[in-house]
């Protein structure tokens, strides 16, 4: 399979995926983990920057290995995510680094929500393909390498 090829099918199957997942991934759970990078002055800033590096270069690499989207993806978001609720909880609850009403306050609660809820749909994902749905979306047949 060359380059193109490989890439078309790996567009498809994201094109493929329901529009309420990519409305999810697209609308809410990207832009909200992305928002770290405007607070990279704040220890959470900086921690939400990390996991998203982790995951967006885990789940590249594993599209790109497996030509297109499959359920193994939801396993990066989990070694990202729960440290990341974990730490997000524990700066807004246990400590006074976060000032009530801030910018980062807003942004700390909306990560630990929005990843919350994609934390409960990672975990449905990762024992699916545990259980053995390896399917690529878009590509029933295909044989994914992971």
């Amino acid at each position: 399979m060359t380059f193109g090829e490989r890439f078309m099918r790996m567009l498809v199957s994201w094109t493929r995926l329901p529009l309420w997942v990519l409305i999810w991934v697209f609308v809410f759970l990207g832009p909200v983990n992305l928002a770290g990078f405007f607070f990279l002055d704040s220890n959470l800033g900086i921690a939400t920057a990390v996991a998203v590096v982790l995951a967006f270069g885990s789940n590249t690499w594993l599209i790109i290995a497996n030509g297109g989207v499959s359920k193994v993806m939801a396993i990066p978001h989990l070694i990202a995510w729960i440290p990341l609720e974990i730490y997000a909880l524990y700066q807004l609850l246990l400590t006074d680094n976060i000032m009530a009403g801030s910018n980062l306050a807003w942004f700390a609660w909306a990560l630990v929500v929005i990843n919350g809820i994609s934390l409960a749909f990672d975990v449905y994902d990762t024992k699916e393909w545990r259980a053995g749905n390896r399917e690529l979306t878009g590509f029933p047949d295909a044989e994914p390498k992971y």
